[in-house]
């Protein structure tokens, strides 16, 4: 057994490691965002089908599509908060992911990800005290099938500190957890860079993103 907790720990000190050198090589990238919510979803179709969940999609006063800013971490971010959006939830259960423009000038445009899920949720205590500690998860009967939240969340914080955003979590235990992130970008005011959602496909979907 101890030889178990040994090896544990190795790997998620590993996985710190990883958090702190991506965090210290970030780069400054160019990202439509049609292309990364897209990404996002080929990535999650397969675990959601699998899980026989109901996923859907909003996108809500998106105006500015081009964007400067770091896509790869804004990436890392929703992949953690959506995979563990599927492992805590229920059979038969939902998951709503929201994509809103909240405000913009002439220079940067802020936007909130929000993703809700029907799951089984966290108390008040675990939020404040425990959820964004590495290595922390809610006590379950099947303990295995959460293993790794709490080192997830702790990657999510961290990432969202360093690119200067915010983020805020209401759960309920049995009823669901509810996760705010909100971040700004440069927008991309070069000529090739037309901000239009002429790609985005705001119709609700089951099973889309």
């Amino acid at each position: 057994m101890r030889k178990k907790i040994e090896k544990r720990k190795s790997k998620n000190w590993g996985d710190m490691d990883k958090l702190d050198d991506s965090l210290n090589k970030m780069e400054v990238l160019t990202k439509h965002l049609n292309e990364l919510v897209e990404e996002l979803n080929s990535l999650i179709d397969a675990q959601v089908s699998l899980q026989n969940i109901t996923y859907h999609k909003h996108m809500e006063n998106v105006v500015h599509t081009h964007l400067i800013g770091d896509a790869l971490q804004l990436r890392r971010i929703l992949v953690n908060l959506l995979t563990n959006a599927i492992k805590c939830n229920k059979s038969n259960g939902t998951i709503d992911t929201y994509v809103r423009e909240i405000s913009s000038d002439d220079s940067k445009v802020t936007f909130e990800f929000e993703i809700k899920d029907t799951g089984i949720g966290m108390s008040e205590d675990y939020i404040e005290n425990h959820l964004f500690t590495p290595f922390s998860q809610v006590k379950q009967d099947a303990r295995t099938r959460y293993e790794g939240t709490g080192l997830g969340m702790s990657i999510v914080k961290g990432l969202v500190d360093k690119l200067g955003g915010s983020i805020e979590v209401k759960s309920e235990v049995g009823v669901g957890t509810q996760i705010k992130v909100i971040l700004a970008y440069q927008l991309d005011t070069s000529n090739t860079a037309k901000q239009d959602t002429s790609k985005l496909d705001l119709k609700d979907k089951k099973n889309s993103f």
